[in-house]
């Protein structure tokens, strides 16, 4: 069976800015109809990296590829892919229907369209975003969720190989943002498309993506699916950027074993990944248990509660060991009483995750 060509391939790309290498050396293979996010606190490079693909940035070094065609050095237009920015850019002297339409409008020609046909496009795109009712409206009649709705049809219609999504839900408010990236995911799947997606937002990285590409000082930290990002982190960085996490130093001592102090964790087959000496081991506060007594059989640890904060569905506390660490942990469906004063937690050897730096 042949090989599928890479939606976006990204080869040794890299930018410099007034000297400041803001992308270094980036390699990336982005598979077609896959949902991507580039992750990381700002100034990490994601937006520039985005920008390279659209063609609004050159890389000084390195080569871009959509679909197996070197376009690096093409301009956007000629690339199609179809950006949505964070500020909603939309035409205010254009009706909602004449925004979508105007990419079209301009391409009219090279993708041999006639008005009937480009009609009908736009109206399919608005009829995807729910906007066909307010397709006559102007941006400044709209809120703010309808032109974000707008600016994602207008880009839609062009029927791009790859959408670009820069931050586009950030100027939204929590409830609202909630519901557009469930839509945007829900049009991603449906239309089978391949979309990048810039964000800084954990939660928002791991509730969209197939794929995230996690980012630090212009360098690709880690490249994988959800699930091996927040459970799998190849560093401290990652661990402790991905949600929240517990942080020990430990020796492992092999044979499933490390040592934490004078306590033992054991670790389940492997997670030693058959190497001894000083790593990390991360532990995520869902992951331990509040228990009356240690268990010989897990990681136990007797730990006095700081803080105390009821969330619904949870409750987290904040402990402290008797080395002087901060444990966070998350305790679900914990019903109306709180834990206090001293208690044991225990981590089942399944749940560490051993960081090698």
């Amino acid at each position: 069976m042949t090989e599928e060509i890479a939606a976006v391939e990204l080869k040794n790309v890299s930018k410099v800015f007034g000297g400041n290498k803001v992308i270094n050396d980036v390699n990336l293979v982005i598979p077609p109809r896959s949902f991507v996010t580039f992750l990381g606190p700002s100034g990490c490079g994601k937006t520039t990296l985005l920008r390279m693909i659209s063609g609004f940035y050159e890389p000084d070094a390195g080569e871009v590829y959509i679909k197996g065609k070197r376009v690096d050095k093409l301009a956007p237009y000629a690339r199609n892919t179809a950006m949505v920015f964070q500020e909603y850019a939309l035409f205010p002297h254009l009706s909602v229907f004449e925004n979508v339409a105007y990419g079209l409008r301009i391409q009219a020609k090279d993708r041999k369209l006639n008005e009937a046909q480009i009609n009908e496009k736009v109206i399919e795109a608005l009829s995807l975003m729910q906007l066909a009712h307010l397709k006559d409206r102007y941006p400044h009649q709209m809120s703010g969720g309808q032109q974000q709705r707008v600016a994602v049809a207008r880009a839609l219609v062009m029927n791009p190989d790859a959408l670009l999504l820069d931050e586009p839900l950030s100027n939204l408010d929590a409830k609202l943002r909630e519901i557009v990236r469930v839509e945007l995911r829900q049009i991603q799947q449906q239309l089978q498309l391949t979309a990048i997606y810039v964000t800084h937002d954990q939660q928002e990285a791991l509730a969209m993506s197939d794929y995230i590409v996690l980012m630090n000082k212009g360098i690709v930290q880690q490249a994988g699916s959800a699930q091996d990002i927040y459970y799998r982190p190849n560093s401290r960085f990652v661990a402790d950027f991905i949600g929240t996490t517990n942080l020990i130093d430990v020796d492992i001592e092999g044979n499933d074993k490390a040592r934490y102090h004078d306590v033992v964790i054991p670790l389940e087959s492997g997670k030693d990944q058959g190497r001894k000496g000083k790593a990390a081991i991360s532990i995520r506060p869902e992951s331990i248990r509040i228990a009356k007594a240690a268990d010989k059989n897990a990681f136990s640890l007797e730990v006095t509660i700081k803080q105390s904060i009821f969330l619904g569905e949870k409750t987290r506390y904040v402990a402290e060991d008797a080395f002087k660490k901060e444990w966070i942990i998350d305790s679900f469906d914990p019903g109306p009483v709180l834990q206090s004063g001293t208690i044991w937690i225990t981590v089942e050897p399944s749940k560490p995750h051993v960081i090698f730096e």
